[in-house]
């Protein structure tokens, strides 16, 4: 047995819910603003194991990020260009330092996806940190061309940045949608 239920004006209510519903959907496909916070944290899961292994790839990666000496000499280059703090590889295994030169290897990964006409993704930029700029490229920068375990690991990035967007957005047109009802004429109902 079906129902409609029948609230408020009708047509009105519609269209905002509608209209809400439009710009939730639009802006939660909208990758132009990674959330990298999020990409940190959902990378260490996937690297470390939330810190619990401090090296990788046979004693080649290390600290939280699983870090390999290459990657962190471009990043304080990247960052030295930009008059930021640098540090020797040695610092790879303080937690806060790892961090900051994860959270400005993603950017200047992202820069150098955009640099090639490749619209970067979590799982995009994610698969160019792991394999390398070079190996993503020579893999067409298709993340079905890369191994197994990079693809699981880039889809659960992308899931949770995917995931804290929505909810932030979600949340940000709830309040909106609040504030509408609270002023439309007689007030909310």
């Amino acid at each position: 047995m079906n129902r409609k239920r029948e609230t408020g004006n009708g047509k009105g209510e519609t269209r905002t819910v509608t209209l809400l519903l439009g710009v939730l959907c639009a802006s939660a496909m909208n990758a132009a603003a990674l959330d990298t916070e999020t990409m940190l944290n959902q990378m260490i899961a996937e690297e470390s194991r939330n810190g619990a292994e401090l090296r990788g790839d046979g004693g080649r990666s290390r600290g939280i990020l699983h870090i390999q000496a290459k990657f962190w000499s471009d990043v304080t280059d990247w960052r030295a260009a930009r008059k930021l703090a640098t540090k020797p590889y040695a610092w790879v295994s303080d937690p806060a330092w790892s961090r900051e030169y994860g959270r400005s290897g993603l950017t200047m990964l992202e820069g150098k996806l955009s640099a090639v006409s490749v619209q970067p993704s979590a799982g995009k930029i994610y698969a160019a940190y792991n394999l390398g700029f070079a190996k993503f490229k020579a893999r067409g920068f298709d993340l079905r061309r890369c191994p197994r375990r990079t693809r699981a690991a880039a889809a659960a990035v992308e899931m949770a940045v995917w995931d804290a967007d929505l909810s932030r957005r979600f949340r940000e047109l709830s309040a909106a949608g609040a504030r509408l009802a609270a002023n439309r004429p007689g007030g909310a109902r």
